[in-house]
Formats: structure tokens, C-alpha cells, sequence
């Protein structure tokens, strides 16, 4: 698929506060979703899934680009009292794809998975205490990596992120409200107090292509791989990261 829904995310240095800001819009990146599930005929999800989705795309664009280095992330959340799960990719060119699932309610667990290129997968697994998938990504730096950070992503998918550098006074953000993030950030933006550092466009696209499913399957174990063909001399199966389908047949 060509590109031509590119999100323009920013990253800056707030000097005087010592705090990392990034500030993107998912409009595009929901745009880019919607054109691939169409072009792949993948089913729209219900609205209110889709829409904590699209929130968390935006979110992990975010905290993706507050980092200095590129890299592969993987989100997989099973959120308190919640019968959906996400999950969430995002490859260092800017790839990011993501689907909705039904997950058990009981389970209350998120697991990251980021990699750097040339290195080996680097996992964190957490409990998180609010059911919102921004709020989990938030909560991730601190939990994970003792950061001290804030994101917001509103209705409209315009988002922010700040992240404190050591010794930033992150009190000046600390109580701020979802909307006064985000008014915070433009306005920093506006008046010039805002160090430009990098630009990263996001795209909605999953990496999956037939030979890579079809070593899915053969990459599970014996029993696995037969209980799944059950006989059949045709399977249809789905990507696990973006819904796309496929169909595969047993003498491939």
C-alpha cells in the first residue's frame, strides 16, 4: 500500500523545565487503519473498542518517539475487569498496526516487548492499576523504566508526552489535566520555548505477508500444527498483529 496517511510526530527539549515533549495527532494513523482493513477486508471493530485502539496507537506512537533511538516495539494488554485486549506494533520506520480481542476479564496483565536492531527482544511484564490503555503506557515508563512521565491523547487523537530527564521539574505537569497538557505543549510550541529534536512519521501498516504467516504455523509444535489443520487441506487463518486474513493450503 502506498503511504499517503503520514502522522507527523515531533520530539522537543522543554531546556527549562529538563522535560522531553512529543506531541503527534493519530488522525492520520486511524485514516491509514481504515484504508488497510478495506483494502485487506478486515472487519471494522465495534466503536467503542476501535476507539481505545486508535487512542492507544496514538499513545505508543508517543512514547515511541519520545526515545532517542528507533525501535521495535510490541504491546500485548489484558486489562482489569475488561473482557477486550490490544495489542499494539510499532517498527522503527514507522510502521504501526494493532487489533482489538477478547481477552479474559480476570487477567490483568501487560507485556512490552522492545528491541533494538542487531539485539535480543528486551520483555517487561506489569500490573496495571488503570483500565485505559493511555494510562498503561503512561504507567509503563514508571513501572518499567522509573521514569517519571504524563500522556494524554484526547477525542480528536491529538496527543502529547512528557518525560522528565533527571532532576526535570515534572511538578509542573504532574496535576495538569489531559486538555492542559495538550494546551501546555502547543503553546510551548508556539511561543518558541521548545528545542526542535527529531520528526517521526507513523503509518498504519503490519510487516505480515504470506511466507511470514505460513512459518508461523510451521514454527508450532507437531501437535499444535495438527490439532490446527485438523485434517483440513485448507486454512484460513488471521495475522495475529493486524487481523489481515489468510488462507493456506497444506501443500505449501
Amino acid at each position: 500500500m502506498d503511504h499517503v496517511n503520514l502522522a507527523h510526530f515531533y520530539r522537543f527539549l522543554w531546556k527549562e523545565s529538563d522535560l522531553i515533549v512529543v506531541i503527534g495527532n493519530g488522525t492520520e494513523i486511524a485514516k491509514g487503519r481504515a484504508a488497510y482493513n478495506t483494502h485487506y477486508g478486515i472487519e471494522r471493530e465495534e466503536d467503542v473498542r476501535e476507539k481505545s485502539l486508535l487512542r492507544l496507537l496514538t499513545a505508543t506512537g508517543l512514547a515511541a518517539v519520545s526515545l532517542p533511538d528507533r525501535q521495535s516495539w510490541g504491546w500485548t494488554l489484558s486489562l482489569p475487569g475488561d473482557a477486550v485486549g490490544f495489542f499494539c506494533g510499532i517498527e522503527p520506520e514507522g510502521s504501526v498496526c494493532g487489533r482489538a480481542q477478547d481477552a479474559d476479564p480476570e487477567r490483568n496483565l501487560v507485556v512490552v516487548q522492545r528491541q533494538k536492531p542487531e539485539e535480543p527482544i528486551v520483555q517487561s511484564m506489569f500490573t496495571p492499576m488503570d483500565p485505559g490503555t493511555v494510562r498503561v503506557v503512561e504507567s509503563y515508563f514508571e513501572e518499567s523504566e522509573q521514569i517519571l512521565t504524563r500522556l494524554a491523547v484526547l477525542p480528536d487523537l491529538s496527543g502529547v508526552c512528557f518525560k522528565s530527564l533527571p532532576g526535570g521539574q515534572f511538578d509542573r505537569v504532574t496535576d495538569l489535566s489531559d486538555e492542559e497538557l495538550v494546551r501546555l505543549a502547543a503553546d510551548l510550541e508556539k511561543d518558541g520555548r521548545l528545542e526542535p529534536m527529531d520528526e517521526y512519521l507513523l503509518f498504519y501498516e503490519c510487516r505480515c505477508n504470506p511466507d511470514m504467516i505460513l512459518d508461523l504455523v510451521r514454527n508450532l509444535p507437531e501437535d499444535q500444527r495438527e490439532e490446527l489443520w485438523a485434517g483440513q487441506t485448507a486454512l484460513d487463518i488471521e495475522c495475529p498483529r493486524c487481523g489481515r486474513p489468510y488462507r493456506l493450503e497444506k501443500n505449501t
